[in-house]
């Protein structure tokens, strides 16, 4: 069964995420893939790589039927703009902004009461050489962070400084910069943190945590009054699960209940 879509709060950010097991019903993916327009079907076939292909897909399901709740149509008439850099919008959705990011079989949606919203997901690699990365883009505040923490816990601090960056580059409105160095980031309380270079922290918004051990998402919000985030777990049009959030003095880590959600596409979606 269909389970509401959550209330949008007016002074917080809404994530949703979906995993690649959301494709896992062929007649799921079959409806999915009905709502996407003439554009979007070509792109969706120019994928070499079944993996693109499907966070393609789901990126374009969380998309479309989360703004047809918001917008009051049906997700296949969801009306969308894709700028030069790849960028969509979405005419009809003019009080709140939103943002796509997807790495490692993850999807996340942010939508936020602001004028500008970044998200990043990235997949956890522990084969990366992260402290090379590190020494070459990170400020020296950043890489002194990272030393003090135990070893354990070092890499998952870096991808967080990593999408922390991706994230805030977004909400600007330029993407990553080339010079990383210049925008350098610290804890603000928790899972917030603030840009050093930033002259106006009140009107921005960044937050960022790890799921578990094996995605580390940041979100960052710049033109309002915004107070916090509340996460999702989604199977678009068919299931969500509010995620708790675990904060520790190192970390704070997202968790959900169950290992899979479940249901079952409806014809009705179509």
């Amino acid at each position: 069964m269909t389970r509401p879509f959550p209330e949008l709060h007016p002074k917080r950010v809404t994530a949703l995420c979906a995993d690649r097991a959301a494709l896992a019903h062929e007649s799921r993916a079959t409806v999915y893939q009905s709502w996407l327009n003439n554009a979007e079907q070509v792109r969706l076939q120019q994928f070499r790589r079944t993996a693109d292909a499907d966070m393609f897909l789901l990126g374009r399901a969380l998309l479309r039927s989360s703004l047809a709740h918001l917008t009051g149509v049906s997700p296949a008439d969801v009306e969308l703009r894709i700028d030069a850099h790849g960028k969509p919008s979405c005419p009809s959705l003019r009080e709140r902004a939103f943002n796509l990011s997807h790495s490692g079989g993850m999807v996340v949606l942010a939508i936020a009461p602001t004028a500008a919203v970044g998200v990043d997901i990235e997949a956890i690699d522990l084969t990366l050489d992260w402290a090379s990365v590190a020494s070459d883009h990170f400020a020296r505040s950043e890489l002194a962070d990272i030393a003090a923490l135990p070893t354990e816990a070092q890499p998952g601090r870096f991808y967080r400084y990593w999408t922390l960056k991706e994230a805030y580059g977004k909400a600007q409105g330029r993407g990553i910069v080339s010079d990383l160095r210049r925008m350098g980031f610290s804890a603000f309380g928790g899972h917030c943190y603030q840009c050093q270079q930033s002259d106006d922290h009140q009107s921005e918004f960044l937050w960022a945590a790890q799921i578990r051990n094996h995605h580390a998402l940041a979100l960052a919000a710049i033109g309002g009054e915004v107070e916090g985030v509340e996460i999702w777990r989604s199977v678009p049009q068919l299931e969500m699960e509010q995620l708790k959030i675990q904060t520790s003095p190192q970390s704070a880590e997202l968790h959900w209940e169950r290992d899979h959600l479940v249901g079952e596409p409806d014809s009705r979606l179509r």
